[in-house]
């Protein structure tokens, strides 16, 4: 079981699905080539690893390797070290770099770390982020609840997995490109009566259109009430956000969207 696939299994990938994780491990669809930023992420771990210790000298950092949970045979973790504080406290130590600075840690990323917490038995792990030439630190407690409820949901997905049955549909843009590619077939000659699911389609696209509509015309009228301000506020917070590119005329951004 790739502990990377962690985050998708519970459906926090921003660019994986987890029926389109199931695909392929189906092999109902291709799977995923290596990218430079996967292979960047990889050949930079040791020396932001390095350089963080550098930085930090009060830890000690033992190297180690694939970990198996005693219980959960297929459950494995692949920590990128475990550190050892000025206290004798042992920490799991996780690198992750990407070039978008984070002020919180990713759901995806705290899962992962969840996950090897559960196995290898660790109280607190540390998460070093390093975007461009700023490093970024983020500690995570173990939690029992969620290590539990976390473990629930990718082991159902797993035995999707091991019994070749197809998971729930879900609303991913990502699950629908998948699903283009499983059938690329056009069969001029045949026609599906799809009955009432085909009702449920036509339904909720006639609703969508109405609530784009509604979205437009909301936009209309906050852009108007923004003037020349570059951002608004709802209850304080920063929501919206109004930019250019290239000089060209100002486009609404709601943070969330």
């Amino acid at each position: 079981f790739p502990v990377t696939i962690v985050g998708v299994a519970l459906g926090l990938s921003p660019w994986v699905s987890p029926f389109t994780l199931w695909a392929r491990k189906m092999g109902l669809i291709e799977g995923q080539a290596s990218s430079p930023a996967m292979r960047a992420g990889s050949f930079f771990e040791r020396p932001v690893k390095e350089f963080w210790l550098q930085e930090n000298p009060g830890w000690e950092l033992f190297e180690t390797g694939t970990w198996v949970s005693k219980s959960v045979p297929w459950a494995v973790a692949n920590p990128d070290g475990i550190l050892r504080d000025a206290d004798g406290n042992l920490v799991l130590l996780e690198i992750k770099t990407s070039r978008y600075p984070v002020s919180e840690l990713p759901l995806s990323y705290r899962a992962q770390v969840m996950w090897y917490l559960w196995i290898l038995g660790l109280e607190r792990a540390k998460v070093v982020y390093m975007s461009g030439f700023e490093l970024f630190e983020f500690d995570v407690l173990f939690d029992s609840f969620e290590a539990e409820a976390n473990f629930d949901v990718v082991s159902r997905w797993w035995n999707y997995v091991e019994h070749g049955v197809q998971p729930d549909w879900d609303g991913a843009a990502n699950t629908l490109e998948t699903v283009r590619e499983m059938n690329p077939d056009i069969d001029a000659g045949l026609s599906v009566e799809l009955g009432q699911l085909g009702n449920d389609l036509l339904t909720s696209v006639a609703e969508l259109s109405v609530c784009e509509g509604r979205v437009r015309e909301l936009k209309c009228r906050v852009l108007d009430v923004m003037g020349s301000a570059k951002s608004g506020l709802v209850d304080g917070v920063e929501r919206v956000i109004r930019s250019a590119r290239k000089g060209g005329t100002p486009f609404l951004t709601v943070k969330g969207e």
